[in-house]
């Protein structure tokens, strides 16, 4: 357990919101969470440095626009950096049980309805809350889902359904040049029969 468990003597490396919020230490996310958080040690990590693979066993399946947020006294809540040496992974349980750290039913990056999460972090990397390469890796962190604007960001406006507008505007133009033509019409005819 890490020293946010310790301090909840929590029976496991799981905690709530509510025990997050009660050690005092950690300050509220901006965005929001699921309400499970993990706060764990890897101790005698040889050599050191290296990275290692952390199953954790979602309470809650993973929801659309899923992020895994980390926390640090240094710079509190960020995303979970991705690299060479760091990478999130998950997978379906099965039979209740997340498959083993090297099983290859785990697909990169989050994915809805995935119940078990993989974490590749290395030590002293940048998802070491300890920052240091010690042979020891602290995690706090949790499931969040992207706030709006980010997700937003990530729309890709070729492809997305908002294409109307143009298409009001195309119809618009369309019916002004049809109305000016018709005026030219009238105008021609009726100086054809005043002349």
């Amino acid at each position: 357990m890490g020293k946010y468990a310790q301090l909840q003597q929590s029976d496991g490396v799981l905690l709530s919101a509510q025990e997050i919020t009660a050690t005092g230490l950690i300050q509220a996310d901006n965005i929001e969470h699921q309400n499970e958080y993990y706060d764990f040690t890897i101790h005698d990590i040889l050599p050191v440095g290296r990275s290692v693979d952390i199953v954790l066993p979602l309470q809650q399946s993973i929801p659309e626009f899923a992020i895994y947020r980390k926390y640090t006294e240094a710079q509190g809540w960020a995303d979970f950096v991705e690299n060479a040496q760091n990478a999130l992974a998950s997978t379906s349980s099965v039979n209740d049980v997340c498959p083993p750290p090297s099983s290859n039913l785990y697909t990169a990056d989050l994915t809805e309805g995935d119940d078990c999460l993989r974490l590749t972090i290395q030590d002293g990397g940048p998802n070491d809350a300890d920052g240091i390469e010690n042979g020891s890796i602290d995690d706090p962190g949790g499931v969040a889902v992207q706030k709006v604007e980010e997700i937003v960001k990530g729309i890709d406006p070729e492809t997305s359904t908002s294409g109307g507008g143009a298409l009001t505007i195309n119809i618009g133009l369309l019916l002004i040049i049809l109305a000016w033509r018709q005026w030219q019409y009238i105008k021609t005819a009726s100086n054809d029969t005043t002349g």
